[in-house]
């Protein structure tokens, strides 16, 4: 589940899906509520696609050199202790038989901070949430979560359906 709670906007949007994850770098985001999106990452190009639009937008999958995603933490990518400055909080413990941990990022970031909770037994990451500079809040909720399963690479491939309008972000290289 994703939440988005604005800052300046003052509203709430929940989203509905699943996620698949292959270290390294390779994601597939279905959301199927409350509108159909697919986000798709090969390990070096990211495809989002929202079928409603008939667009997909290409990009590069983010590296360690640009830290502007939570996201990086799933995928293997980033590094606690050289980026960030952690602080743990109780009082942010809001799932049961969780630790979170408020990491500020030292180097320029797209959020203010970026909040790990983490399971206390598997230290797996059940939640991450980021607040940026105007207090909007984006939260992932892992739920039925299972690691270490074997996927195969074909699922991280994305085929541009036709007739889709392909948008190249500006430093992407074709």
């Amino acid at each position: 589940m994703h939440t988005y709670t604005g800052g300046l906007l003052r509203t709430t949007l929940t989203e509905h899906g699943t996620v698949l994850i292959k270290k390294p770098g390779m994601m597939r985001w279905h959301y199927e509520e409350p509108e159909e999106k697919l986000f798709v990452s090969d390990g070096i190009k990211m495809y989002s696609f929202i079928p409603f639009d008939r667009q997909v937008i290409v990009s590069r999958l983010p590296s360690e050199a640009n830290l502007s995603t939570p996201v990086l933490f799933l995928i293997g990518e980033g590094n606690l202790l050289r980026d960030f400055t952690a602080v743990y909080s109780p009082s942010q413990d809001v799932l049961p038989d969780t630790w979170s941990i408020q990491l500020n990022p030292k180097i320029d970031a797209v959020y203010e901070s970026l909040t790990l909770t983490v399971n206390r037994v598997k230290l797996s990451i059940m939640q991450l949430s980021t607040t940026d500079f105007q207090g909007a809040v984006s939260t992932f909720t892992l739920t039925d979560l299972r690691e270490n399963i074997v996927l195969s690479d074909a699922i991280f491939n994305f085929e541009i359906p036709k007739n889709t309008e392909i948008i190249y972000e500006e430093d992407f290289n074709r």
